[in-house]
C-alpha cells in the first residue's frame, strides 16, 4: 500500500475561479495546445477552453452532444494521451459506463465510439467489485487507471499495457492501494491523475462523505498530492482566501515548471457551471 502523509511544504492554493459556459460536471482536464480541454461527466462532448480569453468551443462526440440524465450519462471521469490521440473513459460504476471515446489529432478529428467491456470486465476482476476509474496517465507503455474507492477503502492504482486500447486484449499487470488522505474526518479519494515531466504522479482527491459510487454527498474539502513510488505527500486544497476549499476538484493539469495548474470542478447540481480553477503550486 502506497502511504499518505500531510506535507506542510507542499501547498496549492487557488489563484482565481470562472465559470466554463455549457459544461455542468467537470470530470477530467488535459491541455492541447495553448487551450485547454475540459470533459464533463454527462455528456458525449468536450470543451475546449481558451484560458487566456476564456471564450470556449463545444465539439459534439455524438448526437447532439446535450447533457443526459444521470441514468444515461456517459460519465466520462478519465482522460489522457496515448501518442497524438486523446482516450475519454467512462467509469464503469455501471455497465452502460464501459466505454471508450477516442479523439484523434489531439481532438480535433473526428471522434470515434469504442466498446470497452472486455477492459471493464478486467478491471472488475482485479478488483473484485465493478470499477470506479477516475483518473489515467500512460507513461513509458503503461496505462495506469485510478479506481476511486469510497469511505475508508484504499484507492487502487490498475496497471495495463498501454497497447490495450488497441489489440482488445486487456490483462491487468499489478495493482497498488493508496490510502486516502481524511479531511475533516472524511476520507478523500483520488479524482484525477496527471503525470509529471520527472515520472511522478500528481494527484486530485475529493473528501465526498458518501458510502455509493454512484450516489453524491457533501464535500468536505479536497486535496492535491504527489505520489512518488511507495510515498505519497498531500495538502488541503485552498481557496481564494486561503482557507481549505470544499469545491469538489475533479480534473487536474500541472504546468512543466510545477508552480502552477489548472483544475475543474464538479459542483453537483445540473443548474450550476463547472468552474476552471487556477492554482498556485509550491513544494512539489
Amino acid at each position: 500500500m502506497i502511504r499518505t502523509e500531510h506535507d506542510e511544504d507542499l501547498v496549492a492554493r487557488l489563484v482565481s475561479v470562472r465559470e466554463v459556459d455549457g459544461v455542468r460536471a467537470g470530470s477530467a482536464l488535459l491541455t492541447v495546445g495553448d487551450r485547454l480541454l475540459v470533459v464533463g461527466d454527462d455528456a458525449h462532448a468536450v470543451t475546449l477552453v481558451d484560458p487566456a480569453t476564456g471564450s470556449v468551443h463545444h465539439q459534439a462526440l455524438a448526437g447532439d452532444g446535450r447533457r443526459l440524465e444521470k441514468s444515461r450519462k456517459p460519465d466520462y471521469e478519465a482522460a489522457f494521451r496515448d501518442g497524438d490521440d486523446i482516450w475519454l473513459l467512462g467509469s464503469g460504476s455501471l455497465s452502460n459506463r464501459w466505454l471508450g471515446t477516442r479523439l484523434p489529432r489531439a481532438g480535433e478529428g473526428r471522434a470515434s465510439a469504442h466498446d470497452l467491456t472486455a477492459l471493464y470486465a478486467a478491471l472488475s476482476v482485479a478488483l473484485g467489485e465493478a470499477p470506479n476509474i477516475e483518473g489515467a496517465v500512460v507513461v513509458d507503455g503503461v496505462l495506469r487507471l485510478c479506481h476511486r474507492a469510497t469511505g475508508s477503502s484504499p484507492d487502487v492504482l490498475l496497471d495495463l499495457s498501454a497497447r490495450v486500447l488497441h489489440d482488445g486484449r486487456p490483462r491487468v499487470e499489478r495493482t497498488v492501494t493508496v490510502e486516502p488522505a481524511v479531511l475533516d474526518g472524511v476520507p478523500a479519494h483520488v479524482t484525477d491523475l496527471a503525470a509529471l515531466p520527472d515520472g511522478r504522479l500528481a494527484f486530485l482527491a475529493a473528501a465526498e462523505d458518501t458510502d455509493d459510487p454512484v450516489v453524491d454527498g457533501p464535500v468536505a474539502g479536497a486535496a492535491f498530492g504527489v505520489i512518488d513510488g511507495e510515498r505519497a505527500r498531500w495538502t488541503p486544497l485552498l481557496g481564494l482566501d486561503g482557507t481549505p476549499s470544499t469545491l469538489k476538484a475533479e480534473g487536474l493539469v500541472v504546468d512543466p515548471d510545477l508552480r502552477g495548474g489548472w483544475a475543474v470542478t464538479d459542483r453537483d447540481d445540473p443548474g450550476l457551471a463547472a468552474q476552471l480553477c487556477r492554482l498556485e503550486l509550491t513544494g512539489i
